[in-house]
């Protein structure tokens, strides 16, 4: 039984991780209809994209009443966005610029709203009303990220409404509903393996999700932003990975404490000890970004060997 579990988790992953990285590249396909920056691009659509397997993820373990697993999946999505998201692509591409329209204002935004599942949680239950107040700090980063109603008008008159591009839009449009038909049925068996071997191991389904579901729903990010790390392209690394962490931070977690409150059956040290590692990795970051204004090899390794650390001590402590 625990075999087939584990096949099901592997075959599961396999699929999620080509509808995912199906359909954030078929947005982002989309998304150069419009004449915006591609920071922005990818901050607000792609990072959605992104995010979709954590909601499905939020959606079937709220479903299995195991909301600790998607919770799990958020702390260790992050921290694996931010390490291996960024340095593993910073070491294929022979170093990662820094695109221009990354502002030091986005960064230090991007960083209390990593930070906020640490804070939330601290008390042993992520309830509903925490839930709501997510929802309405996600709003208002975007409408600020977004300078508010300016990006929609500027998208919608950039739009080149030919014939060409609107057969091209709904062919986009159908293969990206084939691939999050993929998603919701990848996750679905991915959380249902999950349970079953967290269960078999006496693994508490917050302490899976931060080490194996965390690493499993970034790889198809990773993936994506090293095939953009070779093309030069790293604005849309940025756009995702800062605006997964926005995102699954703020929106992903409010969903799920507003569908099922999470109590939080882990010790507060571990919990506390994963807000301090994220936040030492967004402060390397930084030091590491604004230093040359790029990422180099030597440093994407330095993130990579980073998250080696923090699996280890997951393992160690859980």
């Amino acid at each position: 039984m625990l075999l087939l579990n584990i096949l099901i988790f592997v075959i599961a992953l396999v699929i999620l991780g080509f509808a995912s990285r199906f359909t954030m590249k078929g947005s982002l396909y989309l998304l150069t209809l419009t004449r915006v920056s591609d920071y922005t691009i990818a901050f607000f659509l792609i990072g959605l994209a992104a995010a979709i397997p954590e909601i499905f993820i939020v959606i079937f373990s709220s479903l299995f009443g195991v909301p600790g697993l998607s919770f799990g999946n958020i702390i260790g999505a992050n921290i694996a966005a931010l390490t291996l998201s960024l340095g593993l692509p910073a070491y294929f591409s022979q170093g990662l610029k820094i695109d221009n329209h990354f502002s030091k204002k986005t960064f230090w935004a991007t960083v209390l709203l990593g930070l906020l599942p640490t804070i939330v949680s601290l008390d042993g239950l992520i309830g509903r009303t925490d839930g709501i107040l997510l929802i309405i700090i996600f709003c208002l980063y975007s409408w600020v990220v977004l300078m508010g109603m300016k990006f929609i008008s500027m998208a919608v008159s950039a739009i080149p409404f030919s014939v060409f591009h609107i057969k091209e839009a709904v062919k986009t449009f159908k293969k990206n509903a084939i691939g999050h038909i993929l998603l919701l049925l990848s996750t679905a068996f991915l959380v249902i393996a999950s349970i079953n071997i967290s269960q078999f191991y006496s693994i508490s389904p917050v302490s899976f999700g931060v080490i194996f579901l965390g690493l499993a729903t970034t790889l198809p990010k990773l993936f994506l932003n090293t095939e953009a790390g070779v093309l030069r392209n790293p604005s849309i690394i940025m756009g995702t990975v800062l605006g997964g962490i926005a995102i699954n931070s703020t929106a992903v977690l409010g969903l799920l404490a507003v569908i099922s409150p999470v109590r939080i059956n882990v010790d507060p040290f571990n919990i506390l000890l994963n807000g301090l590692f994220l936040l030492t990795i967004f402060l390397l970051f930084r030091t590491l970004a604004y230093t040359g204004k790029r990422v180099s090899q030597a440093e994407g390794i330095l993130l990579a060997f980073i998250y080696v650390l923090f699996f280890i001590s997951q393992l160690y402590f859980f």
